[in-house]
């Protein structure tokens, strides 16, 4: 059975390297099958079909070449080769690529390259036993990340918002805490009053997407709000600009944050269902901040109204959660507005239990009781310790399990993954 490297490859017109190439792979000098694209989205689109690929090549001077680029080939099982443009000064390594050549590149330095990095491709698949690695171990993350999601009414950006002042209470030193809002709704620039829409989210992660900035680069993107003990990173401006946000720079962006600062506080939605659900890559698209959020976070607060539509919330949101993959030991619920009585809140407590049953059973809700917050968000003044002083409690209990998901995670199979498998 014959085995050959099948390279598919986007360069500028006219590139000298991009001609030897295909001559080489013409006339049989290289083993190779070169299928040639005119841009990096078409190289991405020809990766996701069902065509085994061993290797992309690259060309470093072409517009439109990006982390994303980058991590939907390797989450397709192709290695990427970037070919150096030097009027393009890059790391390219740094933002996914596995091998960067230059523009005189040899015959014997791209075979090495295509044997170091990628796989032979025998009779059009790829044999299960050498399937490459598709869920490659995410790098470390320093910071403690933790999402707060909750329906619409239930207080969960308040929720947020305390969270993030208890972990800079707790470090005692302002700057080790940054709270980030991961909604497509944006409202945290209006309640801490930051005069400006930008910068943001969308700045930061555009500044992932051909680079890895430092972590004062990182810090200068976020606003220092006075009266707090935390930085503020804005969302977006508008909720159709989550169409500007690439998602693995967001994820990069994420990363960044976590590098820079102890605590990460993500304010997100509810809404995280993907292709897997819905059978829309649409849908995933629009909800990936969340997504991102939920998947990268080591613990994830869900907030509830104490009521019984919002006890109900509540439990959608939990089982939301255990299907998306977060384990129940990493689930806090919070129940807001809560009243005093603790015979009314052991009742609550119950009625949890019970709607969840066995299979979805996390941790006993967490309760705040109603405190007026209105005259602390305008004048941008700490929060009530009312509300502050309850999740405050929740910290010892992140430092003593602090890691959720940090290393390769297992996913559900999805039609198409086995392309490359042997046929029967």
């Amino acid at each position: 059975m014959t085995a050959r490297y099948v390279v598919v490859s986007a360069a500028r017109p006219r590139s000298s390297w991009f001609v030897h190439v295909a001559q080489w792979a013409n006339t049989g000098a290289l083993p190779i099958d070169f299928v040639k694209c005119v841009s990096p989205d078409e190289v991405v689109m020809k990766a996701k079909g069902t065509r085994a690929f061993s290797a992309a090549l690259l060309d470093g001077g072409m517009a439109g070449l990006d982390r994303d680029v980058f991590a939907n080939l390797r989450e397709n099982g192709v290695a990427v080769i970037v070919v150096n443009d030097p009027r393009v000064t890059r790391d390219w390594r740094a933002l996914g690529a596995q091998a960067v050549l230059d523009t005189d590149l040899t015959k014997a330095e791209l075979l090495d390259a295509l044997v170091d990095h990628s796989d032979l491709v025998p009779d059009g698949v790829l044999p299960i036993d050498e399937l490459p690695e598709i869920n490659a171990a995410m790098s470390p993350i320093r910071g403690t990340i933790v999402a707060v999601v909750g329906s619409g009414g239930t207080g969960s950006t308040t929720v947020a918002m305390a969270l993030a002042e208890g972990f800079g209470r707790h470090f005692g030193t302002k700057g080790q805490t940054v709270l980030g809002d991961f909604c497509l709704r944006a409202e945290l620039a209006m309640l801490h009053d930051t005069q400006h829409i930008s910068p943001g989210l969308q700045e930061l992660a555009d500044a992932h997407r051909l680079a890895t900035p430092k972590p004062e680069q990182v810090r200068d993107m976020c606003f220092d709000v006075a009266g707090r003990s935390y930085d503020l990173l804005i969302g977006l401006r508008r909720r159709r600009l989550w169409t500007t946000v690439r998602p693995a720079a967001c994820t990069q962006a994420l990363h960044g944050l976590a590098d820079t600062y102890s605590a990460v506080v993500l304010d997100t939605d509810d809404d995280f269902e993907g292709e897997a659900e819905t059978g829309s890559t649409d849908v995933e698209d629009r909800n990936f901040l969340a997504r991102t959020a939920i998947a990268h976070a080591d613990h994830v607060i869900a907030v509830g109204h104490a009521s019984l539509k919002g006890l109900h919330g509540l439990c959608r949101v939990i089982a939301e959660l255990r299907e998306f993959g977060v384990s129940p030991s990493n689930i806090h619920p919070v129940l807001n507005f809560a009243p005093k009585s603790a015979r009314t809140r052991a009742g609550y407590t119950r009625a949890l239990a019970d709607l969840l049953g066995n299979d979805l059973q996390v941790a006993p809700p967490l309760f705040i009781s109603f405190q007026p917050v209105d005259d602390s968000v305008r004048a941008v003044a700490p929060l009530p310790d009312g509300v502050v002083r309850p999740v405050t409690s929740l910290i010892p209990r992140f430092e003593r399990d602090p890691v959720a998901r940090r290393g390769p995670r297992f996913e559900r199979i999805t039609p198409g993954f086995l392309r490359r498998t042997a046929t029967e």
